[in-house]
């Protein structure tokens, strides 16, 4: 398995930035071709001879990783000599690269935001979102049983005003009847005691 020297790699360090397709050249599939010429200046479309195979094709990174791990519908063919042992021990160093190059990423600073306003925005959403499911399910029962309590005081408390109200008038009427009652008794008496005093005459 012949390995090829990496192209462009001068001008990275020059310039203090890796491209992607300066990134993709460090990808361990690149050692499974051999590089022939290179189709432009910028990007990163070559002509390459397949260690393979040895068949010569063109195209960038994306076809290479196409051919070599026989990836159909990528527009170019696909090696027919790969071995499976091959293809696994390229997809496993593919795998590894993607995810070395997956850290690197991740530890590049973001800018951040300074102004409070954003600050807090961003702080309630982390605990919005630290939230589970099931967690805002409990809240969500919790609220909906708290609503039925108001509700059923408030019915309760409306109940109880109705009945209060009609005791009130209940207890009008009997304490009226009762005053007309006391009132006119002794009237009565008094009458009855007037016609019989007067019928003994």
């Amino acid at each position: 398995m012949t390995s090829q020297s990496y192209s462009g790699t001068g001008s990275a360090s020059e310039s203090g930035s890796i491209s992607s397709s300066q990134n993709e050249n460090l990808s361990p599939l690149w050692d499974y071709v051999t590089k022939i010429e290179k189709q432009r200046t910028i990007g990163g479309t070559w002509n390459f001879r397949c260690n393979i195979c040895g068949e010569t094709r063109s195209g960038s990174y994306t076809k290479i990783k196409a051919h070599l791990l026989q990836n159909s519908g990528e527009g170019i063919a696909i090696c027919k000599k790969v071995t499976k042992n091959q293809k696994l021990e390229m997809v496993r160093l593919v795998e590894e690269w993607e995810k070395k190059k997956k850290g690197v990423t991740r530890e590049v600073s973001l800018p951040c935001q300074s102004q409070d306003g954003v600050e807090i925005e961003s702080s309630s959403k982390k605990r919005k979102s630290s939230l589970s499911p099931l967690a805002r399910s409990f809240d969500m029962n919790t609220r909906a049983q708290l609503d039925e309590e108001i509700a059923r005081m408030f019915y309760t408390v409306v109940c109880l005003l109705i009945l209060l109200e009609i005791l009130i008038i209940t207890g009008l009427s009997l304490l009226l009847q009762l005053i007309i009652y006391l009132v006119m008794f002794p009237l009565v008496i008094i009458n009855c005691n007037h016609i019989t005093s007067t019928r003994k005459k």
